[in-house]
């Protein structure tokens, strides 16, 4: 499981990293496997109704504003159809069917909210990782200022 952090539109931070962006300062694969899920939990005030793109990429060029469409592995697409307060919860998998239901907290437990939904698009077919490839996060819109993302990789190691 890899963790980042962010808030800004770009490339996400690594999860207590002292401040280098991913494309930057990436995760190392250690051996040949695929992304097998990504979660997020989003800690904010009136999130707007939006589409919110993470892309898991790989090998991006450490200088780059943006990824190429070919270093994006998959894209993970947080729909929201109506602003959204408290803490946001999303998990998704490759393998999942369609739009899955996102979660919500804002002063009570966290329910299925109707105004969420997330999907998963395999930019490359198979999720595939390779042994040393530098894993990033970018993000196309901004968030909030109290985020995490946890890209999992399911590899030979």
């Amino acid at each position: 499981m890899l963790n980042f952090g962010g808030n800004n539109a770009g490339f996400q931070r690594l999860a207590g990293s002292p401040g280098a962006l991913s494309n930057m300062v990436p995760y190392v694969d250690a051996a040949n496997g695929s992304v097998v899920a990504f979660s997020g939990a989003i800690a904010v005030n009136n999130l707007p109704a939006g589409v919110y793109l993470f892309q898991v990429c790989f090998d991006v060029i450490n200088t780059a504003g943006a990824p190429l469409a070919a270093n994006i592995i998959s894209t993970i697409t947080l729909t929201t159809t109506a602003s959204l307060t408290g803490t946001i919860v999303f998990s998704i998998r490759p393998t999942d069917v369609g739009a899955q239901p996102v979660r919500l907290s804002n002063g009570a437990a966290y329910a299925v909210t109707p105004n969420a939904t997330v999907t998963w698009t395999s930019n490359i077919a198979g999720n595939p990782v390779i042994r040393n490839d530098a894993i990033s996060v970018y993000l196309n819109m901004n968030v909030t200022q109290n985020a995490v993302y946890s890209v999992y990789i399911s590899s030979a190691v």
